[in-house]
């Protein structure tokens, strides 16, 4: 059995609450609060990421989906994801729109100095808000 036959006979949910996700216009915005980090989703992507975050195995869409194994190890790397112990009891079926398109995700964290800024101590009467304190 290799690698990838074990990331999708997995299940999965999102790693905690500083986890967040919304869709816009059928791309994905996932936000991790905690590193500060964002990542854009394309459909198929975004497709995918609700499917496995609610508890379901991947495996089922193994033959329909090219790219899915490197796709929830790239969600793995990130831990956006973890594995839980076991699966929804009731499968929910996923039919993937547009099982041509790779699912793939952009990471971004050009906000993440933002993001990370603590809103109540990282204030200066001078310099107002945010100001990040020197180390």
């Amino acid at each position: 059995m290799d690698a990838s036959s074990n990331i999708l006979d997995s299940a999965y949910k999102i790693r905690n609450a500083n986890i967040t996700s919304e869709v816009f216009d059928k791309e994905m915005v996932v936000l991790d609060l905690e590193s500060g980090f964002y990542f854009s989703l394309n459909e198929t992507a975004s497709e995918i990421w609700q499917h496995i975050v609610n508890h379901q195995s991947a495996i089922s869409l193994e033959d329909d989906v090219i790219g899915l194994a490197p796709f929830v190890n790239q969600l793995l790397e990130y831990n956006l994801i973890v594995p839980c112990e076991t699966s929804s009891e009731a499968s929910i079926p996923l039919k993937i729109s547009n099982p041509s398109e790779q699912p793939s995700m952009d990471v971004f964290d050009d906000l993440s100095d933002l993001f990370m800024a603590d809103p109540i101590h990282d204030v200066d009467i001078d310099k107002g808000w945010p100001y990040t304190k020197p180390d």
